[in-house]
């Protein structure tokens, strides 16, 4: 019965850093928050022009006589009430900024500066030629691959979209697929990253599902890749249970494999240099003892000893191996693409 219906679409980080610019302004608050606190809370909070302005109303009046933290706190707290009334349960955002995380040590068959200049030049140059740049992270667990998606986000300054199975999965039949499209959508509308983890729960190889609804969900993953105008970035611990046909729609297919030597001294300076001094000599002969080693070990081990005090060079050593020796599942043959 409408002649018109106009759907007004949630706003990019880019349209929220700008309705924040114009109604600081509007308001006469425009050296209140700089460009970083602007793009922080434009990228943590997904709220509306209103929202915005709700928030700033809320503040104004003890702007002048309270610090600043306290009431950029209160402004947190205005806002996550108001995105929780609107949207349901704040999320967290995962933030892109690891502890000392660096390209440097990682142990891949493709260089990660070479991946970043690829995407790179095709966000430069979007729409003339090529249409997608989708890329393949394979490799065991807490060898970076979700890092890494995180870094090209950030180095690129492109928002991510991130999606979990549990996000896509539902249980009644069709929607699944349609959440598999609106993550797609939500992707293209936003101009955003969009990285799917565990891909291989979408991909399922299609010659050997025994459900009908295995194969929907690969062929809605298989459109959605060939159709979508963007970056995409899927990650696996499992390369052989993709779907055959999935893999030749990936650019760039990237393999992340356990620490060498020489990664697993650098990341360990990194982490524990400015809390150990030791000798390169001795931490190294230690090292090349254990096997199988990834970034994700290192960060475990990091957290794990993080409240000491005094952090002894045989702790980190013991506390290593142990997560070495964790991994029952794991064998001697490369992970990843043969």
């Amino acid at each position: 019965r409408f002649s018109f219906s106009i759907q007004f679409k949630q706003m990019t980080k880019q349209q929220r850093t700008q309705m924040w610019e114009h109604v600081l302004k509007q308001k006469e608050l425009s050296n209140f928050l700089d460009d970083h606190e602007i793009a922080e809370l434009s990228d943590k909070y997904h709220v509306n022009t209103s929202g915005i302005a709700m928030a700033l109303n809320g503040v104004q009046p003890i702007i002048k006589t309270v610090p600043k933290e306290e009431v950029k706190s209160k402004i947190d707290i205005i806002l996550k009430n108001h995105e929780t009334l609107l949207y349901g349960e704040h999320k967290k955002k995962i933030s892109n900024n690891s502890i000392n995380y660096s390209l440097e040590g990682l142990n891949t068959d493709v260089d990660p500066k070479h991946v970043c200049n690829l995407l790179s030049s095709f966000k430069e140059n979007k729409g003339s030629g090529i249409r997608n740049m989708n890329v393949l992270l394979c490799g065991a667990p807490g060898t970076g691959k979700t890092e890494f998606a995180r870094y090209l986000a950030r180095e690129l300054e492109i928002e991510m979209v991130n999606k979990t199975a549990s996000e896509l999965i539902s249980c009644y039949i069709g929607e699944t697929e349609k959440n598999i499209r609106y993550a797609f959508q939500e992707a293209q509308e936003q101009g955003a990253i969009l990285f799917i983890d565990e891909a291989d729960t979408f991909l399922y190889p299609r010659e050997s599902a025994q459900r009908s609804w295995e194969i929907s969900h690969t062929n809605e993953m298989l459109c959605q890749i060939e159709a979508f105008e963007g970056v995409l970035i899927c990650a696996t611990n499992f390369y052989k249970n993709l779907d055959a046909a999935s893999i030749r729609r990936f650019n760039i297919k990237m393999n992340f494999d356990y620490l060498t030597n020489e990664g697993k001294l650098l990341f360990y300076k990194k982490i524990f240099g400015d809390k150990i001094n030791t000798d390169d000599t001795l931490i190294k002969t230690k090292l090349n003892k254990i096997e199988h080693l990834t970034p994700g070990d290192f960060k475990v081990v990091y957290q794990k000893n993080f409240y000491l005090q005094n952090i002894e060079h045989e702790r980190i050593i013991q506390d290593l191996m142990l997560e070495s020796k964790s991994k029952t599942c794991v064998n001697n043959k490369r992970v990843g693409f043969n």
